[in-house]
């Protein structure tokens, strides 16, 4: 790993790559929502567009997690038969 052995000592406490990461994200996270603050828009979507769009959102996702599954099981059968073959 990038930082395996960093460690840094501030104040008196040690901090380790974790920890070095994390509050990066929270720095970066702030930082963003500091920004994020300034921005105006305008309501551009009524509330009913927002549901339809959400609802196909989610039936296309249940609909391609059947569509992976199935084709994942359907390798994993294949595979399985090939190794059975070779025994």
């Amino acid at each position: 790993m990038i930082l395996k052995d960093f460690c840094r000592e501030l104040l008196g406490f040690e901090f380790y790559e974790i920890q070095v990461l994390f509050a990066g994200t929270i720095f970066l996270r702030l930082s963003a929502r500091r920004a994020l603050r300034r921005v105006n828009i305008k309501k551009m979507s009524s509330v009913p567009k927002l549901i339809l769009n959400s609802t196909a959102v989610v039936s296309a996702r249940i609909s391609r997690w059947l569509r992976e599954t199935i084709t994942v099981l359907e390798a994993m059968k294949d595979l399985f038969n090939s190794k059975k073959r070779h025994r």
